[in-house]
């Protein structure tokens, strides 16, 4: 049996955090959990995330494992970027010749298995080949990140003293920047990650995870094929026939890759841009989307 798994495909949610209504009762379960957290064993600066776990299940004991031991590091201020963007330069690398030579190795290499993933997915061996190449270089850089730690970080920006934060040294060069649109960010990027702190969790309960050794990216996805927490369960498949999904198995990977495409409608006969909408799932950036395409069809 081979162990579970120690960046894009992503299935995100893309609401905006609504002020919620809660009655008196509601306020002091939450105030009270919030206190016994602190008053049993501090979670070092992570009491915005801590409650929201708690309100969604996650035991105070779980918790406290994670954000109170001492090699995890405390909340510090998280800075980011109300419009981030990306470049195609920054994938100009891929079209070199030692890496599509690369390519056309590994499309040798698992020919059994990509034909298999064909077969079961209808998914063209070809895309999945350029988004094992540009996630990992085909498994050899997967990440060394806490997976976890990541991903609250990520979740941890939309804690009220965080957005605070960002708006001062961020209205310091913009003055037109309002805080509500810094709160707006924050709790975008929030809905999109803090379900993958709770997926990070159910992988400890269900597979008995140690937390503290999933590694992966500085986005908190891991494995070859760089799933985020929800998209393992989602897409993750046994590409190998043992029971087991490791994502840091090549077999694995390669289907799995296949059924988040497939899952998300790909067609081998379908339009160049049908195509891009499909990839635009697993990374939602146009030069990634562009370069996984234009991958594709040079192997």
């Amino acid at each position: 049996m081979k162990p579970l798994p120690k960046k894009s495909a992503l299935v995100f949610l893309f609401l905006f955090l609504l002020p919620g209504w809660c009655n008196a009762e509601d306020t002091a379960i939450e105030m009270a959990s919030s206190a016994a957290l602190q008053q049993n064993n501090s979670v070092r600066g992570w009491d915005f995330l801590a409650d929201s776990l708690i309100e969604d299940g996650i035991s105070r004991e779980e918790i406290e494992k994670v954000y109170a031991r001492s090699s995890f590091p405390e909340f510090s201020e998280i800075s980011f970027q109300l419009s981030p963007s990306e470049t195609k330069n920054m994938y100009r690398g891929f079209f070199n010749r030692g890496k599509l030579q690369n390519a056309r190795e590994f499309l040798k290499t698992y020919a059994s298995s990509l034909e298999e993933m064909e077969k079961r997915f209808q998914v063209d061996r070809r895309v999945v080949a350029a988004i094992l190449l540009v996630e990992t270089h085909f498994g050899t850089v997967t990440g060394n990140e806490l997976v976890i730690y990541r991903l609250s970080r990520l979740a941890g920006l939309a804690d009220p003293k965080n957005v605070k934060l960002n708006f001062t040294r961020l209205s310091k060069t913009d003055r037109s920047i309002t805080e509500e649109q810094v709160n707006a960010r924050a709790h975008y990027l929030f809905q999109m990650f803090y379900p993958e702190v709770l997926a990070t969790f159910e992988l400890q309960r269900k597979a008995g995870i140690d937390l503290f050794e999933l590694r992966g990216s500085r986005s908190g996805a891991f494995g070859i094929p760089q799933f985020l927490p929800t998209t393992y369960f989602r897409y993750g498949v046994d590409g190998d026939g043992d029971g087991q999904v490791s994502l840091f198995n090549m077999k694995d990977a390669i289907h799995s890759v296949g059924s988040f495409f497939a899952g998300f409608g790909w067609k081998s006969d379908s339009s160049d841009e049908e195509k891009k909408k499909v990839i635009w799932h697993y990374n939602h950036s146009q030069p990634y989307v562009d370069t996984v395409l234009e991958l594709s069809k040079q192997f």
